[in-house]
């Protein structure tokens, strides 16, 4: 109750956006275990890259950051999520294969990632979100 009261939403936040915000935490975990993996298994050290490190940590981050967003209700965080999926997604094509050649577990973990990241916004988009952010927009 304090949530919408604070943020002038409506009463109640759908399964569908909640459960969506819950996934892209679990991506972004896989996102934290995928470079531990390629460590372990493969002679790339990604930690020891600053560059990479900060690629690591910066895209995580944006996961979290947009997941806490979307679970506030936040539709700039829905759609800034989507576009950076999609934009996943276009290069998924292009790195997938060679993520399965340094070790098929990470290469699994990052199709998952993909899927998690899909699913969620399936959610984000299905009609019991859609229509709680029309409702959102029509009370701002």
């Amino acid at each position: 109750m304090k949530l919408e009261k604070e943020h002038n939403l409506p009463a109640e936040l759908p399964k569908t956006i909640s459960n969506s915000s819950k996934i892209i935490y679990l991506s972004a975990c896989l996102g934290i275990i995928n470079p531990i993996l390629i460590n372990l298994f493969t002679p790339i050290n990604s930690f020891s890259d600053p560059t990479d490190l900060v690629i690591i940590l910066v895209s995580t981050g944006i996961l979290i950051f947009l997941g806490y967003d979307i679970s506030l209700g936040k539709n700039w965080a829905r759609i800034v999520f989507t576009v950076l999926c999609g934009l996943g997604f276009l290069l998924l094509q292009f790195i997938i294969l060679e993520t399965f050649r340094m070790t098929p577990v990470v290469g699994f973990l990052s199709l998952l990632q993909a899927f998690l990241q899909g699913l969620a916004i399936f959610f984000l988009f299905k009609s019991d979100s859609r229509e709680w952010y029309k409702k959102v927009k029509q009370t701002k």
